[in-house]
């Protein structure tokens, strides 16, 4: 298995998405209404698929290929680096 780690991080998209997001992120994380790292974690998500999908008219083609981009991004590491 080869090594697809991307300055530091899991993949390139987890670090893309890390740093394409982080505002938003950032703000999220500071509610400080999240009790677990699982719940930030899936609130980032929820944002992202939120952005990405349901406010844009893709195509097929384009939903296809940015849900297997977002299938590679680690949620957890984003919400780790947050919480630290």
């Amino acid at each position: 298995m080869e090594n697809t780690k991307y300055n530091g991080w899991k993949n390139w998209e987890t670090w893309n998405t890390r740093v394409m997001y982080e505002q938003m992120f950032q703000s999220i994380a500071s509610e400080d209404c999240y009790k677990s790292l699982e719940a930030l974690s899936e609130a980032f998500e929820n944002l992202v698929f939120e952005l990405e999908f349901e406010n844009q008219k893709l195509t097929l083609l384009q939903t296809s290929a940015m849900a297997e981009f977002l299938g590679k991004v680690d949620w957890k590491e984003i919400a780790e680096s947050f919480v630290d």
